[in-house]
């Protein structure tokens, strides 16, 4: 079992499936999530390593999950990886997340960066 835990939260599932294959490669266990209220009731009960984030999302977008997720103190020491094709928007939020990714992402990109994000182990 994997000790570093990822949540993606992305609404296209054929796009998250990519997603959590890269993580999966890079040694991270994933679940996914496909709307933003959704996630914000899990990350009420985890704490995991990574989080990659659409920000464009059914219910609640991904601007709002970013501001619960940086107050939340239990969740001080988990990456944030913004996933999104709203480069104006990835922009404005650059300063709360560990990496803004441009989509379409690479399988490469991102196992190579969640691989470079884990915390030591």
């Amino acid at each position: 079992m994997s000790q570093f835990r990822a949540i993606v939260i992305e609404d296209d599932r054929s796009v998250a499936n990519v997603y959590t294959e890269a993580l999966r490669v890079a040694g991270y266990e994933s679940e996914v999530i496909g709307n933003g209220r959704a996630a914000l009731d899990r990350l009420r009960d985890i704490v995991p390593t990574l989080v990659l984030l659409d920000l464009h999302l059914p219910e609640v977008a991904g601007e709002e999950i970013l501001t619960a997720v940086r107050a939340d103190p239990r969740l001080a020491d988990t990456c944030v990886f913004l996933v999104t094709a709203d480069h104006l928007l990835a922009e404005k939020m650059r300063d709360d997340a560990n990496l803004v990714l441009l989509k379409p992402v690479s399988f490469t990109q991102l196992r190579d960066m969640a691989i470079r994000f884990r915390p030591a182990e």
